[in-house]
């Protein structure tokens, strides 16, 4: 009995040590692999990143020069609310687009604007101070506001 104990101890030994080397290259697997997302998550945000943001959001969006007033850039969103292209929303001035043009406001603020399509629209709209290529700029974000303005008016009219 003592020899055949023997033998099954020399026989589970080899599948014993592939295990433990098989556990071992498991957990240092793992451990590459939750490295590698710590430092991708550690990895700042590029400019194009910060880029491809701002010109996805849904809410027209655009940044101008305070010192020139001249638009800097300007979001797909916007160019569609203006009837323009980003391109040429770049360089007009800001007052054209929004006149006159407010101080910036934690709180939103409903303006009047008027797109290309020579129809009043009114929005709320948000203004933030940035620093844009080492210039002080403020950014403009626009929510449409027409169909929550109307409704709001016919409430106010039912309760009357």
């Amino acid at each position: 009995m003592t020899g055949s104990k023997d033998a099954s101890l020399v026989l589970t030994t080899p599948w014993l040590l592939l295990f433990i080397a098989a556990s071992a290259l498991f957990v240092f697997l793992a451990l590459s692999r939750i490295n590698a997302d710590a430092t991708a998550a550690a990895t700042p945000a590029s400019d194009d990143d910060y880029r491809a943001l701002f010109d996805a959001s849904p809410d027209p969006q655009w940044l101008y020069d305070v010192d020139s007033g001249l638009v800097q850039a300007a979001n797909a969103a916007a160019a569609r609310l203006y009837g323009l292209s980003p391109e040429t929303l770049t360089g007009l001035r800001a007052d054209t687009l929004l006149s006159p043009l407010p101080l910036p406001s934690a709180d939103p603020m409903r303006l009047t604007h008027q797109p290309a399509g020579g129809l009043a629209v009114e929005l709320e709209t948000r203004i933030h101070e940035q620093r844009f290529a080492s210039r002080s700029c403020r950014l403009v974000t626009v929510h449409q506001q027409s169909r929550q303005l109307r409704a709001e008016s016919r409430f106010a009219e039912a309760l009357a």
